[in-house]
């Protein structure tokens, strides 16, 4: 499952099945430390999850791709195992 989190590290459950054949791409926006998923899907429609309802300010830290069916892109593993918002970026 997606799981996001927070810049205080708490998670957030999106209910998002990670292995869902019908995702195509999962892009990750780093916002003041919260992350926010953007996931596409074959149908065209696009989901966004935030990890926060309360950001008091909008630092962009950072993005990148988690998942891209077409350009190859799968870094699901290590997202799992990853220990806060920043470790991936």
């Amino acid at each position: 499952m997606l799981e996001l989190y927070d810049y205080d590290n708490h998670i957030t459950e999106t209910g998002v099945n990670l292995y869902d054949p019908e995702i195509v791409r999962i892009t990750i926006e780093i916002i003041s430390g919260d992350e926010i998923a953007h996931v596409e899907y074959s149908n065209g429609a696009v989901s966004t999850f935030d990890s926060s309802d309360c950001r008091n300010f909008d630092f962009y830290d950072s993005k990148y791709t988690l998942f891209d069916r077409k350009n190859d892109i799968d870094r699901i593993d290590e997202f799992l195992h990853r220990e806060d918002s920043y470790t991936l970026y």
